[in-house]
């Protein structure tokens, strides 16, 4: 507990005296900065994906029956009754 306290003092008079900003205008860290738009437009295109996935699952799903995924590919799973 302490250590996060003084993290985030320590932090805070970085960013009170300039320090962190400078550091985060150096065009190295700038190509490494995820900006929240950034972070969310991906959220969205997975979620985007996974519908998509799930769509063409299901169907799949519906049209050939029982399957059984190895190694990457799908098999149709025998009915032994």
């Amino acid at each position: 507990m302490i250590l996060g306290v003084a993290w985030y003092v320590i932090v805070g008079l970085l960013r009170v005296s300039g320090w962190i900003d400078w550091v985060l205008r150096i065009p190295v860290f700038e190509m490494l900065w995820f900006k929240d738009g950034d972070i969310g437009s991906l959220e969205h295109d997975l979620q985007q994906e996974w519908l998509v996935w799930k769509t063409q699952h299901s169907i799949q799903k519906s049209t050939t029956g029982p399957t059984q995924v190895m190694n990457g590919t799908t098999k149709p799973v025998r009915n032994t009754n």
